[in-house]
């Protein structure tokens, strides 16, 4: 597993783009080195991800962001929609995305402080 990856459906991001780029931008603060973003292609016509890719390049590749056919792969908080995008995760929150992230920063909070307790 990599280690704090998150997987997200590529067709849900692009419903609240802006928002969602933002929040990776502040999950990667909670992250110490270990963070990626699986976004799921699943449906999504190669032409929307051409375009998504052109508008977001940078953020992309500063996120650490591979957008994959392979919705087996591995993640460690899986964000979707409806139901499972896949069955291969340790966390899942279903619905929002946007709630779905902050829930992914409440969580790597409370690791860090159990962490940091532990020393």
């Amino acid at each position: 597993m990599r280690s704090r990856a998150i997987g997200l459906n590529l067709g849900d991001v692009l419903e609240c783009e802006l928002s969602v780029i933002g929040l990776l931008e502040k999950c990667k603060q909670y992250t110490n080195g270990g963070f990626k973003v699986f976004l799921f292609q699943n449906g999504v016509s190669e032409t929307k991800v051409e375009e998504f890719i052109k508008r977001n390049n940078k953020n992309l590749i500063n996120n650490n962001v591979e957008i994959s056919n392979k919705i087996n792969e591995r993640v460690f908080f899986l964000i979707t929609k409806n139901g499972s995008l896949n069955e291969n995760y340790r966390y899942k929150v279903e619905g929002n995305i946007t709630r779905g992230l902050n829930e992914y920063i409440k969580m790597m909070q409370h690791i860090i402080n159990r962490e940091r307790k532990g020393k």
